[in-house]
């Protein structure tokens, strides 16, 4: 089950629980982070990555501005070497 199970009344209803959704964030960061180093992430090697990176934008109310600041502040992405 996920966070997200319940009936939806129409797309904007849809965004609020999309956007509510602790399940929906982890996934969005993993696969931003994911895409901004160019390599697939190994959830077990990388989880205090992503935890890191989900407290970072937590902080700074889940916008996509903070997103995007923690994952170049990331020791992930500064240390890069897939997407050549």
């Amino acid at each position: 089950a996920s966070d997200v199970d319940s009936k939806i009344d129409g797309a904007m209803d849809l965004a609020k629980k999309l956007a509510a959704s602790d399940t929906v964030r982890l996934c969005v960061e993993t696969k931003m982070l994911s895409y901004s180093i160019g390599d697939e992430l190994d959830f077990a090697a990388d989880r205090c990555d992503v935890q890191r990176l989900d407290a970072q934008t937590k902080t700074g109310g889940g916008r996509l501005i903070d997103l995007m600041a923690a994952i170049a502040q990331s020791p992930s992405f500064r240390t890069r070497t897939g997407g050549q």
